[in-house]
C-alpha cells in the first residue's frame, strides 16, 4: 500500500483517499465557517448598537437644555437616566 498517493487502497480491499489529502481538502470549509462566524458577529455587534438599530421600545434619547448631555426616558416606567438603555438586541 502506497501511504503517499492520494487514492489508497486498504487492506480490505475498499478504495479510500488519504487522510492528509481530506485534511487539506476540509481547510477551505474550516475557513468559511469561521469567516461566517466572524462576519455574523460583527453584524450582529453594529446591528445592535445604539445608532444603527435604535432604542428599545417606550424609550427615547434628550438633549438637557441646560449641560448639553443626552439623557434617556423610558415612558412605560417613567424613568430617566444619563447612560443608553442595555439589553438583548432582538434581530
Amino acid at each position: 500500500m502506497n501511504m503517499h498517493s492520494m487514492l489508497v487502497i486498504s487492506e480490505s480491499g475498499y478504495l479510500s483517499v488519504n487522510s492528509m489529502i481530506l485534511q487539506f481538502m476540509q481547510l477551505p470549509y474550516l475557513m468559511i465557517y469561521l469567516l461566517t462566524y466572524l462576519l455574523t458577529y460583527l453584524l450582529t455587534y453594529y446591528v445592535c448598537m445604539e445608532g444603527v438599530a435604535g432604542l428599545p421600545p417606550n424609550w427615547e434619547k434628550r438633549r438637557d437644555e441646560n449641560t448639553g448631555r443626552y439623557y434617556y426616558v423610558d415612558h412605560a416606567t417613567k424613568h430617566t437616566q444619563w447612560e443608553p438603555p442595555t439589553g438583548e438586541c432582538l434581530l
